[in-house]
């Protein structure tokens, strides 16, 4: 997010904290939380309730980065079906907010960044499931 210092009234921090949260809705951060507590429960129960830090951390990064990645990328190609609906035709694709190309670019980095986020030692597992939850989501829920 690009942070300006403008003369109070010109609207430019506005603009840019309103297009910060544009990309934020693209994430469905409701879901992608859902997501994230998820992995924290069963991070937990998979430590035996022993919690190391850097790999939670990364596990939760990573489920919220591929989660969010995942979101964008539905509303990219839910676009047309979203502009036709009254409860998603405000969404910041079908409304024009932010570009399609910006949404596909942002969503496929989001997801990539995600999959790199966990330690060598699980990235074969761990990234590969979630690849696959990205991949059948993608093409088992969006029509």
């Amino acid at each position: 997010m690009r942070t300006q210092l403008t003369p109070r009234g010109s609207g430019t921090l506005a603009l840019d904290r309103s297009r910060a949260m544009d990309y934020i809705s693209l994430t469905k951060p409701e879901l992608t939380i859902l997501s994230v507590l998820t992995a924290l429960a069963g991070y937990y129960m998979g430590a035996g309730g022993v919690l190391e830090g850097a790999g939670l951390i990364h596990t939760l990064l990573g489920t919220a980065m591929v989660g969010g990645g995942s979101g964008a990328l539905n509303q990219y190609i839910e676009r047309r079906y979203d502009a036709q609906m009254k409860r998603t035709e405000n969404r910041p694709l079908p409304s024009g907010r932010i570009a399609p190309r910006e949404a596909l670019l942002f969503g496929l980095l989001l997801s990539a960044a995600g999959l790199s986020t966990w330690p060598p030692a699980s990235i074969c597992w761990t990234a590969l499931l979630a690849a696959v939850t990205c991949v059948t989501y993608l093409s088992l829920y969006t029509p």
